[in-house]
């Protein structure tokens, strides 16, 4: 069995500070291609939070577990964001206000680009909030045999559909940003919670499990490493083949640390460092961004213009605030829907009782 502490798999926590890893080295040292992390989160929240919902789609109180555990999840460090930025940045908030308070923080890139400064990274939040506003009800209503047949539609068609839009939307941006191109990462991640929950899909993702990894390591060497495909020059072979081979390779890697928890490989992503930066990972998304566009502006102020170097300070300082976040703030709100949810369950249980 994998490594639980806490209720949570320590691997899957390293994957998470991997991914986090990755996603600043793209913004902080603009390493190409590390935006990848991002799709890496994708799957790994397909995973999870299907995972929950299959495992409370009896619970009468179904949606107010499911949102209460959300809402404290995401908005406490989301707020902190929105204010420390109004605070730090002088932004045109009467541009683009609207798009986050109807969850259009991925329209917003499409429609202003990069007038939000550090809340650009909000986009990934809006395509998950976008998703968890149709899936929790399929779960819950639906049987796991139509569940899984529909992950492989969403799967299966998410290229096509991106490369037949390409008539119509040449800007590689729109496929990167809105949600109705970047459904395949949180897909294959669900689907994966799926099989692996019953016996047959565990057996046979159990069977084919090494040769998997090995073809799609091979496969992401020889399409990003060899023909070095991008998003930017290449939109059709991309659109068609970049973005699902990167989903895909995520879920293997993610079903090799739940399925392998004996390996080098589960073992180092169990490394407490990492396991630690995937821990406060939210938070280091967050605010990552503005710490680097603080720290920027104080080096510009006083003549340094080396920035990349600069982010030698950004990178630390980054992980120092979404700690602070995690410790003091975050934590104690997720405490809070940890009552919440166990309040919900013992009246539901009282009522089934005396009823």
């Amino acid at each position: 069995m994998p490594q639980i502490q806490e209720g949570r798999i320590k691997a899957l926590d390293g994957y998470r500070g991997v991914a986090i890893i990755i996603v600043m080295l793209r913004h902080f040292w603009g390493v190409a291609g590390a935006w990848a992390g991002v799709d890496i989160f994708f799957v790994l929240s397909g995973f999870l939070i299907t995972t929950i919902l299959r495992a409370e789609r009896d619970d009468p109180n179904f949606w107010k577990v499911f949102y209460i555990r959300r809402i404290t999840r995401i908005l406490p460090a989301f707020l902190i964001l929105l204010i420390a930025t109004a605070l730090l940045r002088d932004l045109e908030w009467h541009r683009f206000w609207f798009y986050y308070a109807f969850f259009g923080g991925n329209l917003v890139m499409i429609a202003l680009g990069d007038v939000v400064g550090p809340l650009s990274v909000i986009w990934s939040l809006a395509v998950e909030e976008h998703f968890y506003f149709i899936w929790p009800a399929n779960v819950r209503w639906l049987t796991d045999k139509l569940l899984t047949w529909i992950l492989l539609g969403i799967i299966a068609a998410e290229p096509f559909i991106r490369v037949l839009s390409l008539h119509l939307l040449p800007d590689w941006h729109a496929y990167y940003f809105l949600t109705p191109f970047r459904l395949d990462g949180l897909a294959v991640g669900c689907l994966l919670s799926i099989l692996i929950s019953q016996p047959k899909g565990l057996a046979r993702i159990g069977r084919g499990l090494n040769l998997s990894f090995v073809v799609a390591a091979g496969a992401c060497f020889l399409f990003f490493g060899v023909l070095h495909h991008q998003r930017e020059n290449d939109p059709w072979m991309f659109n068609a083949f970049g973005y699902s081979l990167i989903a895909i390779a995520s879920g293997i890697f993610l079903a090799w640390l739940v399925l392998r928890p004996q390996s080098i490989l589960t073992r180092i992503m169990s490394f407490g460092p990492l396991c630690f930066l995937g821990r406060i990972s939210y938070g280091l998304y967050l605010y990552h961004s503005l710490v680097r566009d603080v720290v920027n502006a104080v080096a510009l102020k006083y003549g340094y213009s080396h920035l990349y170097r600069v982010s030698v300070i950004s990178f630390p300082l980054s992980i120092f605030v979404a700690w602070l976040s995690f410790e003091f703030v975050e934590k104690r709100f997720l405490a809070l829907g940890k009552r919440l949810v166990g309040a919900y369950r013992t009246s539901a249980g009282l009522v089934r009782t005396t009823s």
